[in-house]
């Protein structure tokens, strides 16, 4: 099968530095395509912002309380300490994160709340400060909750409470071990819904209804999260646009039910077929988009071979290559015309007329 690539010219990039989408085993990464975009669907700067501005606002309150409540001279030196010292997470946190990839800063500045917190149980003399401490943790996981993946996001909740109770043990000045229940029942509860609502939510935002792929939106989105990483890992990025065949003609034929499911067969084929790393959305009306990290021009043509073998629905391809810094949108135009160029050899072909599927 030959593609049409619409930057043809620049020549593909040699098969050593693709990754292939022909190495992708049967049975155990095929189909892993249709994944959870939800647990990474804000810009890069958005959760270090955030994370700052909270261990911000633990550090005014801590300086607060340094030069306001009433303590010992010991109390008051470890409140100005940890204020002190959460400032400058804050500030190294907006500095280092939006350069960081995996946002792992974004686990060691939560990590370092938690030691915070406990250095915070021992210096207290009280359990109402105790207490407060205790509370004041739910900020963390509620933005763990947000920005953080599932598997992460126990391990804080872990980490977090295991300290906390940890600290308590070593130095209880609450009355009751109720207290420290309550608080506890408090964290993971509040946590956990945000943590399906907010996932809920950004999964509406960025897909499809219907095929259950990516929406334009979304690709928009998790694009510049592809884009960035291939960036930082020289590696080359391939797009296309993938346009059914006839589709307006059985939609009318047929019925829109019958075209409502042949959208959704042939966005099961694709994500059936795609890695991890890959992205499919649908565009508009019948129309697909997908992005491939570090596919050559040979990668995605084996890759639409396996896709046709998957679903009668027939369809045009044009691809090109997505040049760093590129503006998403003037490669996917170039990938649309030569989509238009497959297109018109499928129109003029001799059994053009069995590209219905029928």
């Amino acid at each position: 099968m030959r593609l049409v690539n619409a930057s043809r010219g620049r020549g593909p990039y040699p098969v050593p530095v693709a990754r292939s989408i022909t190495s992708v085993p049967e049975s155990a990464q095929r189909g892993h395509g249709r994944r959870d975009h939800a647990q990474t669907a804000f810009g890069e700067r958005t959760p270090y912002a955030i994370l700052a501005a909270i261990l911000g606002i633990t550090a005014a309150f801590s300086l607060l309380f340094a030069v306001l409540s009433p303590g010992t001279e010991q109390l008051r030196w470890v409140d100005l300490g940890l204020g002190a010292a959460t400032a400058l997470t804050a500030v190294a946190l907006l500095w280092l994160g939006p350069r960081a990839s995996s946002g792992w800063p974004l686990d060691v500045a939560l990590a370092f709340a938690y030691v915070a917190a406990a250095a915070g149980l021992v210096a207290v003399p009280d359990g109402e400060g105790q207490l407060l401490i205790g509370f004041g943790l739910v900020m963390f996981g509620v933005f763990a909750g947000v920005f953080r993946p599932t598997e992460r996001l126990i391990w804080h909740l872990a980490a977090m409470v295991g300290l906390y109770g940890a600290t308590l043990a070593l130095d209880p000045h609450l009355p009751s071990p109720l207290f420290f229940v309550v608080v506890v029942v408090t964290v993971l509860v509040v946590t956990l819904m945000v943590h399906v609502l907010a996932g809920r939510l950004r999964a509406m935002a960025l897909h499809d209804p219907l095929t259950g792929v990516l929406n334009r939106r979304g690709l928009e989105v998790m694009s510049d999260l592809v884009a960035a990483q291939a960036a930082r890992t020289e590696t080359p990025v391939t797009v296309g646009i993938i346009d059914l065949d006839k589709f307006k003609q059985f939609n009318d034929s047929r019925g829109h039910v019958a075209g409502d499911q042949r959208l959704v067969q042939i966005a099961d084929a694709w994500e059936s077929e795609i890695r991890t790393s890959d992205l499919v959305a649908r565009f508009g009306g019948d129309e697909f988009a997908f992005v491939l990290p570090g596919a050559s021009e040979e990668d995605v043509a084996d890759l639409v071979s396996r896709v046709r073998a998957r679903t009668v629905a027939p369809f045009s391809v044009g691809i090109t290559t997505w040049v760093p810094h590129e503006d998403l949108y003037l490669a996917l135009r170039r990938a649309d015309t030569g989509m238009f160029r497959e297109k018109a050899e499928h129109a003029l072909a001799p059994d053009s007329e069995a590209l219905d599927g029928e």
